[in-house]
Order: structure tokens, then sequence, then C-alpha cells
């Protein structure tokens, strides 16, 4: 279980540093062996990283397979089913499905607004959503989202007493710089890297 548990984390790591075809081996390695393990929480990450780095090496309809796999398996783990979403709308929109990946994040939010404790990729749901608004014609509507979700993200930044540690939480994780350089430009048509 902790080496499982540890490829499931090293996968992120070699996503982040670009290594995707490493990245994918490692994390369907932690996919196989947290799936036989039955522990849905983890099982369910390791497939929604899994999903994220298919869809950065440009395998969309096995990424998802894989957003929509760690969806049903985080159906009954409530701090983690947002995130789950979030990447399931992230994958939707790269396709061209907007308004499902709409329909994702709204599932998603009223998690997230309802105030149930959310573990982690709730700035991931914001950002996704607002470029799926955007993405279905409703650019004041993605611009609100954006500023909101910008606001969160400084809100949060500003309880980290550390300089270097709040300029990497807002500058260093994807999701929170691209959501502050959207806020930003109020132009939400970049390209996402």
């Amino acid at each position: 279980s902790v080496a499982a548990s540890a490829r499931h984390n090293r996968g992120l790591a070699l996503f982040r540093l670009g290594r995707l075809e490493e990245a994918c081996a490692v994390e369907s390695a932690a996919v196989e062996s947290l799936a036989a393990q039955g522990g849905r929480r983890l099982a369910g990450g390791s497939r929604m990283y899994l999903a994220s780095i298919l869809l950065a090496a440009g395998q969309a309809e096995r990424a998802e397979q894989e957003a929509r796999a760690a969806s049903q398996v985080l159906a009954d783990v409530p701090t983690l089913r947002p995130y789950a979403l979030g990447v399931l709308a992230q994958v939707l929109l790269a396709t061209g499905r907007s308004a499902e990946a709409l329909a994702a994040c709204g599932e998603a939010l009223s998690a997230i607004n309802a105030g149930e404790a959310v573990e982690a990729g709730e700035p991931l749901v914001r950002l996704v959503h607002a470029e799926a608004l955007r993405a279905a014609g409703q650019p004041a509507a993605a611009r609100d989202a954006l500023t909101a979700a910008a606001a969160q993200l400084q809100a949060r930044a500003a309880r980290l007493a550390d300089p270097a540690t709040r300029r990497a939480f807002l500058e260093q994780i994807p999701e929170h710089a691209r959501t502050l350089a959207l806020a930003r430009s109020g132009d939400e048509t970049p390209e996402a890297p």
C-alpha cells in the first residue's frame, strides 16, 4: 500500500515536470495497485491524476474513461468527488463539449457551495467552470466566475505567512497561475498551456 501510494504521488510529480510518458506508466501502475487494494479515496485519486496526464498527452478518449471512472469510484467520497468532476469537466471541455463540462462543474460547485468539506481540486473546478462558461458563449458569467475564483485564491494565499510559499502557491500551481492570469487580463480567450 505504501509503494502504491508513492507511485500515485510520483506520477503527479512526473506530470508536473512534463515527463508525460513516464508519468502515464507510473500512474497507470498506481491505478492498478490501488484498485486491487479496494481503497476508494486513493484509487479514485490515482484515476484523476491519470486522466489529467492522459489529457496532456493528447489521449482524450482514455482521459475521459479515467475521469468518469474516478467520479464513479469517488461517488461516496464527498471530499474528493468535486475534484473528480472538475477533472472530467476539463476533459469534456478539451474535447469541445462545453455543455457537458458545465453540467459536471455545476454538480461539483453545488457540493462546494453547499459548504461540504472539499479536500482538493476546488480551484480547478472554478477555473474549468469559467472556461466552460466562455466556451458556451457566456463571457460575462465567465469573467464573474474568474474574478470570484481569483479573489478566493488571493484570500487563501493571504493566510500563508511565508512570502515564498505564498508566491509558489499562486504562481507554481498551474490552475492557480492560469486563473490569476485570466482574471488579470480580463480576457478568457488565451489557450490553456
